[in-house]
């Protein structure tokens, strides 16, 4: 667990303000701005639950609040090996490193974004119901989609699970989270969050005729070798019913985000990153194959050598160096995320308005990176639209700064072309790079000129 816990944080300080999605701090900032505007709360984007998570962290440095990140990881790799020893999987201990050298989990296990809320609640479920406290269990597998919406059909097979098993009170707690949010978010907004999939938005744009994409992000976010352990431990499963249960889940979770991608739903082009919760998963399995291989190795090593080897300590020992060399490799295949050009520009237009004389003058942007490293709060025009709500020029008012990227601005109606030009009425007052090939701007409404 030590382990895990220095790698992750060495990850969140030597990434700085880089991040694989603004989604980070859209995140970030719906939790810090509910605290003034509570209504933000069941904003459909922020996802209620995963709102309340963050809003103790939100109004801190991005750091420390990544560092509670950190903090919530290292608790899900101590649940993980846990659940790992309620199913009887006996190189439990080794399912924190299984889920360390996973890309997509050491790459994002340090990122305030939805994924390790969801992990964490599933596998406090997970535990919980493996021990007998179905009730539990239910209340927290009745609450994942407050946190993540794709998790519905997770609610749904465990519905299945509680009347198979004859937990009615399951069955009933399973439902209390989502009318519990419902009920408050029409009381406080006249809204019903879930109205979201009676609207499934199928964007054409990113339509993704792939069908097998997902399967091929699997080689790079959870890695071949773990891969073909997964393998290996699903096969040992067989003879392990819970596990397999267990299993089912991720598997359930992986294919319901196969049939979002492939049909283009919710505006989602099935990024890998969504992926990242079935990381316990793949790791519990994984070191049931571990297991299997390394009893199978110390045996035969028993029959060549002729050596009285400890059968469970040595194929303990030699599973560790198996994981070990495993992170060695991914550790120097997979480098830390780079700062992104375009992010740097706005770190240093950042840089600039708070050293110079516009420092409190009104702006308006569209760049949630921008809204979150300046402190300022996002405009709330419209709750579904937030930070990239539309920006309409004319009727900005004169002396107030418009922070120009190259990312939203254009899309929200500040084009620049439309800035740009003596007759704009607009004057840039700094950029990023020359002419032409900057990455951000700010720009100012110039008073109206006299009619004479």
């Amino acid at each position: 667990m030590g382990v895990v816990a220095v790698t992750l944080v060495i990850l969140a300080v030597i990434h700085g303000t880089a991040t694989l999605m603004d989604d980070e701090f859209a995140h970030l900032l719906i939790a810090r701005d509910a605290w003034v505007v509570p209504h933000l709360i069941f904003n459909e984007w922020g996802r209620t639950l995963n709102t309340l998570i963050y809003m103790p962290a939100a109004p801190l440095s991005l750091l420390q609040t990544r560092l509670l990140v950190v903090a919530m990881s290292v608790v899900c790799a101590g649940l993980a090996w846990r659940v790992a020893r309620l199913l009887g999987v006996r190189f439990a201990c080794l399912v924190p490193l299984l889920l360390l050298v996973q890309p997509q989990f050491h790459n994002t296990a340090w990122m305030a974004l939805t994924q390790q809320p969801l992990i964490l609640l599933g596998l406090l479920a997970a535990g919980l119901t493996l021990s007998g406290h179905w009730r539990w269990g239910a209340l927290l597998v009745g609450a994942l989609p407050l946190v993540r919406y794709e998790t519905l059909p997770l609610v749904a097979l465990f519905g299945l699970l509680c009347l198979y098993k004859r937990q009615w009170w399951g069955c009933a707690l399973l439902t209390v989270p989502l009318l519990l949010n419902h009920l408050l978010a029409f009381l406080f907004c006249g809204d019903l969050p879930l109205a979201i999939f009676f609207k499934p938005r199928p964007d054409k744009a990113l339509l993704n005729p792939d069908t097998m994409i997902l399967f091929r992000y699997l080689k790079n976010i959870a890695g071949a070798p773990i891969l073909a352990l997964v393998l290996l431990g699903l096969i040992e499963a067989l003879a392990k019913p819970r596990l397999l249960l267990f299993f089912s889940f991720t598997g359930l979770y992986f294919l319901t985000h196969l049939l979002i991608s492939r049909l283009g739903l919710f505006n989602s082009p099935g990024y890998w990153i969504y992926l990242t919760p079935t990381a316990p998963g793949l790791a519990i399995v994984a070191a049931q194959g571990l297991e299997a291989v390394c009893v199978r190795m110390t045996r035969n090593l028993r029959i060549v050598l002729r050596i009285a080897l400890p059968r469970e300590s040595f194929a303990l020992a030699l599973g560790t160096c198996v994981v070990l060399a495993l992170g060695a490799s991914v550790f120097l295949k997979y480098a830390p995320y780079p700062l992104y050009p375009e992010d740097a520009a706005i770190n240093k237009a950042v840089e600039y308005l708070k050293g110079s004389d516009y420092r409190d003058a009104p702006v308006v942007a569209s760049h949630v990176r921008f809204f979150y490293l300046t402190g300022r709060r996002i405009p709330i025009n419209d709750l579904t639209l937030l930070w990239y709500a539309k920006i309409y020029l004319d009727a900005v008012a004169p002396g107030t700064l418009l922070f120009w990227d190259t990312k939203y601005s254009d899309g929200c109606g500040a084009q620049r072309a439309r800035l740009e030009g003596p007759q704009s009425g607009w004057k840039k007052v700094w950029s990023s790079g020359t002419a032409g090939a900057d990455l951000a701007a700010f720009y100012q409404k110039e008073k109206a000129r006299n009619a004479h």
